[in-house]
């Protein structure tokens, strides 16, 4: 009988460490999220997130692969190119606009993206992310797919 007092006292300790330490991480999920949204264009801060660091593929009209930080389905339905970077100077550099319209013409170009949405945007954003700064998004136009 003891023995079975003692395991539900430790059965009862350890939830309880447990929700000590769940409960801020969660608390602290909702923060960043908080910030994270309140920080982003209108435009994406109603979208909905479908990639986040994945490598997609395309074979046309070149074979290209790119790893998108993260693309947003916008409620107009264009597919959105976020590339962070973790800068102090808030600026875009032709590398960004380079990667970023690379990933569009993956996106564009990937039949498994179709079929979240056929539109991707002309433009992305950088994520200007330093550490102890809150996120920026700077929008910038892409490279002619053409």
């Amino acid at each position: 009988m003891a023995q079975i007092i003692l395991l539900i006292g430790f059965l009862i300790v350890l939830g309880l460490i447990w929700r000590l330490f769940k409960a801020p991480d969660q608390e602290g999920r909702a923060t960043y999220e908080l910030l994270e949204r309140s920080a982003m264009p209108s435009e994406i801060a109603s979208a909905r997130l479908v990639y986040s660091e994945r490598t997609l593929h395309a074979n046309h009209p070149k074979p290209l692969v790119a790893r998108v930080d993260q693309v947003y389905l916008t409620p107009a339905g264009l597919l959105v190119p976020v590339e962070t970077k973790r800068r102090y100077r808030r600026a875009i550099y032709t590398a960004d606009v380079i990667e970023l319209s690379v990933q569009a013409a993956v996106l564009a170009n990937n039949h498994e993206v179709s079929r979240v949405s056929r539109q991707v945007a002309d433009y992305g954003y950088v994520r200007i992310a330093a550490e102890g700064r809150n996120p920026v998004y700077l929008r910038t136009p892409l490279l002619d797919q053409g």
